[in-house]
């Protein structure tokens, strides 16, 4: 069941919004709050999160609640504030509909000198509800960390029976957020403050769920507003889940996470720390810093792209009288920023539902094996159909969803060679497979029959042949007991955890010998006589889009692909988006200089771009030493599963793999993409920017394998085998293996239902 089968479209309020909050908390996922301070930051939120179907708070701060009253405005008592606030949140009521998803109306930080804002909204949400039997806004904030707790708490109680009485919702913040927003300064606070203490939270709790159930806590493990952190404070969101321990303890109650956590200052964190603090109860996030940096990103760019027509009114590169109206009409470049606004939310919201997705998943295998578990008396369903289910959802994920498959648990043990190599079999299915099939095996270990290994069994001691005469009682035990003990040499043999051994043990063999054995080696036999001969490469690191002044700059790339070229390299690629062109005119004019830059110095040049206009694309031109155009491709979604796959088919021997990561997911990427070689068997040239970049060989111990971490605005040279495509087994069937312990896990399921309903029947005849 989706959340707009729960909730309408459009604002929520009440027990609506309570349903919204209990919805992210039960699937384990948060919602963005977006700092917004116009109607052109409001529709950039809500177009990113209509585009991915994704539920999303609007919020407005004091000042950018002024803001959008405008600034001509006099503030007194915090008049234009409340005009702005109130504005905004009739705005968002007009629009939100349309764009088909749930909207939550909030207004951010409310201290205690900004009181008569809150005041002013509170008053126009009573109004609101006399006409509409709602409140204006979904929900308030007050922060009044910086006070005592125990007028903290009282001031906040004595809004709470205000707002109950009119259904809106209100966030407390207890603990201070360091930095620095809208002119309150916590920069210079005690590290100790940031941490709020699970008697805090208990008090609060306490007291305002004797009044009504719609409120949330915004408790501090650390957190930072901005993109900076004072001090050596560490983020810790594992204390939230300590939180929720210790009143669930005072509350003596089975409910696992009563209290609904904020995270405030969320702008940069890492998505482990994001998916531990959804884990802990938090079903908000605060995103205001990275937005607002993206906002201005959209018209940096714009503003570079365009550049030469933005001087004056009449005159540009086109001509002296073309005029440049459609330029710096507003529209126009407004536009940009909210386009550049709108994907950082997505990206917010992306990594947000990626905690659900992962944390369903999990839900779904768990709540399956358990329900095996509890009614089947079969070994193999018993063991088998965790490992299938879970596969299965996996490759679902990987080929048909955005995340990836870096997430997934077998990325761990990418880097164990002799284990990762059987990906050439079935590839990252398979790897998923043998490892929770580990875990259920694991499980069995109970029922291993060990005593008939033991040297002191009283069967044995019973055949035993000794001086002392057998007797004929002591026969005939014998010869009833020997069957029986053949028979558990037979059960432990077939055990579970003896069959996975000897899988590991095949699998270990298979792959170390694939892995550390080259094709014509053998025990002493010397490089020169099965070692491929090598052509140098080169890798040119360009900046991505992080910085737009240097992708304008093209002679430093060229610059960088001729010291390449004298360096000795015949063949030259760019990492993604190494630089940019404006217009058609432009990426014309690039194209023939590098193609004049090939054809002169015999080299095969893969070049990238970003073209701005007519159309944004993200180009790879590939071309050949005669100054041919050999590919031309635009990167649109490609899916490693059904992409890259192709190679397979193709019968491809070298991929080039131009590529844009960023920070500690770098790694992962880098480790997910050495099992494409491994799984269709071609070498990989891979060259990226903020990554890993190097020479990847179908074998995980080939000798030519070779990485670097590859900095901006830098070039490497590596040495590349110029060798055959190795065929594999995944080469030819693909996921099939995921998809096939899909289906098994399923018609296991459902035979284990079928069969308890037969016997339900039964027994009630």
């Amino acid at each position: 069941m989706g959340l707009l089968d729960i909730v309408p479209a459009g604002v929520v309020t009440g027990k609506n919004l309570l349903k919204v909050f209990e919805y992210a908390r039960e699937n384990k996922f948060a919602i963005p709050a977006i700092n917004c301070t116009s109607t052109s930051t409001v529709n950039a939120a809500l177009e990113a999160a209509r585009d991915i179907k994704s539920p999303i708070i609007i919020q407005f701060s004091q000042g950018g609640a002024a803001y959008f009253a405008g600034k001509g405005l006099d503030n007194k008592n915090q008049e234009a504030s409340i005009i702005g606030a109130v504005a905004g949140a009739q705005y968002v009521r007009t629009v939100a509909k349309a764009y088909g998803i749930p909207v939550i109306i909030h207004s951010d930080h409310c201290a205690k000198k900004l009181l008569p804002w809150f005041d002013g909204m509170l008053a126009a949400d009573e109004e609101y509800f006399k006409a509409h039997g709602e409140p204006l806004f979904s929900s308030h904030m007050l922060d009044l960390s910086e006070e005592t707790k125990e007028e903290n708490i009282e001031t906040c109680l004595k809004y709470l029976k205000r707002m109950a009485a009119i259904e809106c919702w209100l966030e407390m913040e207890i603990g201070i957020t360091g930095g620095e927003e809208d002119g309150v300064d916590n920069s210079g606070v005690d590290n100790a403050a940031l941490y709020t203490q699970p008697e805090d939270i208990w008090d609060i709790y306490d007291a305002f769920s004797k009044v009504t159930n719609l409120f949330s806590i915004a408790a501090g493990f650390g957190n930072v507003h901005g993109v900076y952190a004072p001090g050596n404070v560490k983020l810790h969101p594992e204390l939230l889940g300590k939180h929720q321990e210790f009143v669930v303890e005072k509350l003596k109650s089975d409910e696992k996470k009563p209290v609904f956590f904020v995270f405030h200052g969320g702008s940069g964190s890492t998505e482990e720390e994001i998916a531990e603090a959804v884990k802990n109860g938090v079903v908000k996030m605060n995103v205001d810093t990275d937005t607002q940096w993206a906002y201005w990103d959209g018209l940096r760019n714009y503003y570079e792209g365009k550049k030469a027509y933005l001087q004056s009114q009449v005159g540009n590169p086109d001509g002296e009288n073309k005029p440049n109206k459609k330029y710096y009409d507003p529209r126009v470049f407004i536009r940009e920023s909210e386009k550049s606004m709108s994907k950082r939310v997505q990206q917010a919201c992306k990594d947000l539902v990626a905690s659900f997705v992962i944390h369903l998943i999990l839900l779904i295998v768990l709540l399956a094996e358990k329900y095996i578990l509890s009614r089947q008396h079969c070994t193999i369903a018993r063991v088998l159909v965790l490992p299938c289910i879970w596969t299965g959802l996996w490759t679902l994920l990987i080929r048909y969803g955005a995340i990836g498959d870096y997430p997934s648990m077998s990325t761990a043990l990418v880097t164990w060679p002799d284990f990762a190599q059987v990906a050439d079999l079935g590839g990252r299915p398979l790897l998923d497979f043998l490892l929770v099939l580990f875990g259920t095996s694991i499980l069995e270990i109970g029922s291993l029959p060990l005593q008939c290994l033991s040297g002191n069994d009283e069967l044995l001691q019973n055949s035993s042949i000794s001086a002392i005469a057998v007797n004929d009682d002591e026969e005939n035990n014998y010869q009833h007991s020997s069957p029986m003990h053949k028979k558990q040499y037979l059960s432990l043999l077939t055990h579970p955890l003896t069959i996975f051994i000897g899988a590991i043990a095949l699998v270990l063999t298979y792959g170390g010998a694939r892995a550390n054995i080259h094709t014509g080696s053998f025990y002493q036999t010397s490089y020169p006589q099965y070692i491929p001969k090598t052509e140098q490469v080169g890798c040119v690191v360009g900046p991505g889009s992080d910085f737009p002044d240097l992708q304008m700059q093209h002679d430093i790339w060229f610059n960088h692909t001729t010291s390449l070229i004298e360096a000795g390299a015949k063949l030259i690629i760019w990492s993604e988006l190494t630089t940019s062109v404006k217009d058609m005119d432009e990426e014309f004019e690039f194209l023939e200089r590098a193609k004049t830059l090939a054809s002169t110095y015999k080299v095969y040049l893969g070049v990238t771009y970003a073209a701005i206009d007519p159309v944004g694309q993200n180009k790879f031109v590939f071309i050949t030493k005669e100054g041919e155009i050999g590919i031309d491709y635009n990167k649109a979604h490609p899916v490693p599963s059904v992409f890259i796959s192709q190679a397979s088919i193709l019968n491809v021997d070298l991929m080039l793999q131009p590529s844009w990561t960023w920070g500690p997911i770098g790694t992962y990427h880098q480790q997910t993409n050495t099992l494409r070689s491994v799984e269709n068997g071609f070498t990989l040239f891979r060259c990226v920017s903020q990554g890993v970049s190097g020479i990847y060989e179908p074998t995980l111990n080939g000798i030519f394998n070779q990485k670097v971490a590859s900095l901006n605005a830098e070039h490497y040279l590596f040495s590349l085998p110029l060798q055959k495509r190795v065929a594999t087994l995944y080469g030819y069937i693909g996921d099939s293996f995921g998809f096939c312990c899909f289906a098994l896990g399923i018609v296991l399921l459902l035979l284990q239902i079928h069969r308890n309903n037969k016997r339900g029947q039964l027994s009630l005849d």
